[in-house]
């Protein structure tokens, strides 16, 4: 009966252990999102507009889980308005 009891303890910490690893890792997915999207935002990599809305598509697909929907808009407005000159 403890090792049974022992057992099922030891897997519920592990369980519950993994996930708080993986919020903790989503939550740095999402920093990181946000982080990229700024940083597009902005052009401060001052890429040309192929390249600013490749990594942007490229943010749209990597991040769709951190993306609201204001967000989106703000890419699709930064996608329509590029324009290289």
């Amino acid at each position: 009966m403890k090792k049974t009891v022992l057992l099922i303890s030891s897997i519920l910490l592990t369980v519950s252990g993994c996930s708080k690893a993986k919020e903790t890792i989503d939550a740095l997915d999402g920093l990181a999102c946000i982080e990229t999207a700024s940083r597009l935002s902005n052009n401060d990599d001052d890429l040309s507009c192929s390249e600013l809305v490749k990594e942007l598509e490229k943010l749209e697909r990597d991040c769709r889980a951190y993306l609201d929907d204001d967000t989106r808009a703000d890419i699709a407005l930064l996608k329509a308005s590029c324009t290289d000159n």
